[in-house]
């Protein structure tokens, strides 16, 4: 679901441009009696320029505060900015934080765990991102229209060494079966929105969450496996997937739901297996209790979850040369391919 620039431009006059304090060229507001966060000088934007150092703390009026967020739209439209030191204090970056500056890479210390909804959108020569951990919270559009995104090769796109799934970034092949691989620890939102070549999904036990609109509007999906690891799934996330005939959940305690997460137009054909052990809690919470069957999980369906994760078919999720540029293309010689098995191969191409 493409978003345009302009969007961005229109609701930068909404926000209000005040700041409590101007340190070494950065702005702050103090958000609690020991906390800073980065904010910008105005409205019009386009508040820094050059390299900027964030420290992990700042003196002011004989108190230190801990700079542990970016604000919304703290760097927004700074187009002479090309570096930013992000201290490990920091933990969140907000909403539209870097939209639509000059960034050429950037490096999310292991101390954040959520980005911001189009935080980095509209950086277009961005094209350098390196994570070395797997943030909790990525909001839909965080890297669109980068060129990190925009050199990722087709299907499902990982941020990260421990892997994220972040966005199927190309149109989804009809009949498409995915099994995510293990070490998955997060689906954000909008990950598979309105993939409608999607019919089954295998989560695996290493996902702890299940973001908004997840798989929200995937028509054709018709089995989905939730690992037993997840905790929480977000509003809307398989909500109008109305083919959907079976749900297998392997969590023994019953995820927490958003609203509206499956809908309940499909619910009452559809069978949820669960643990032997948790059939009472499913059938006893909602949106759960409205599935039309309620059935214990058997070997056989443990063992066929086994068999779909053994023979799925692995795809390219990064294409690498002998010197560990990413390339998003096939070009000659050596070319490292990394799947979604968390394997990697060479080929070579000539």
């Amino acid at each position: 679901m493409k978003r345009h620039l302009f969007l961005l431009v229109a609701l930068l006059p909404m926000v209000a441009s005040a700041y409590d304090a101007q340190i070494n060229g950065i702005y702050y507001n103090f958000i609690s009696e020991n906390e800073a966060e980065v904010t910008y000088k105005t409205t019009s934007y386009n508040s820094y320029s050059g390299s900027i150092f964030i420290p992990p703390s700042v003196n002011y009026n004989g108190k230190t505060y801990s700079v542990t967020s970016i604000g919304e739209y703290a760097f927004a439209n700074s187009n002479g900015l090309f570096e930013v030191t992000i201290p490990n204090s920091v933990t969140t970056i907000g909403w539209y934080a870097f939209a639509n500056c000059s960034l050429l890479s950037v490096t999310i210390p292991e101390s954040v765990t959520s980005i911001g909804k189009m935080a980095f959108y509209g950086c277009y020569y961005l094209a350098n991102i390196e994570v070395t951990h797997c943030l909790t919270e990525i909001f839909s559009d965080a890297f669109y229209e980068t060129a990190w995104f925009d050199n990722q090769p087709r299907g499902i796109v990982y941020l990260g060494n421990v892997v994220c799934t972040y966005k199927y970034k190309s149109d989804m092949p009809e009949g498409t079966r995915i099994s995510l691989p293990e070490g998955t620890i997060g689906i954000v939102d909008y990950a598979f929105e309105e993939c409608s070549g999607l019919t089954s999904v295998t989560i695996p036990n290493s996902v702890t969450t299940i973001g908004r609109f997840a798989f929200y509007f995937c028509t054709n999906l018709t089995s989905v496996v939730i690992g037993s690891g997840v905790t929480s799934i977000g509003n809307m996330a398989f909500y109008y997937d109305s083919n959907i005939t079976d749900v297998w959940c392997f969590a023994e305690n019953v995820p927490s739901t958003g609203l509206y997460v499956f809908g309940d137009q499909w619910l009452a054909p559809a069978t949820l297996h669960v643990p032997e052990g948790s059939l009472e809690a499913y059938r006893t919470t909602a949106p759960w209790s409205d599935f039309g069957t309620i059935v214990a999980l058997t070997q056989d369906d443990i063992d066929a979850v086994d068999e779909v994760k053994a023979s799925e078919t692995t795809a390219e999720t990064a294409r690498y040369d002998l010197l560990g540029r990413q390339i998003s293309t096939p070009q000659k010689g050596i070319n490292i391919i990394r799947m979604n098995d968390g394997t990697n191969r060479k080929v070579l191409i000539k």
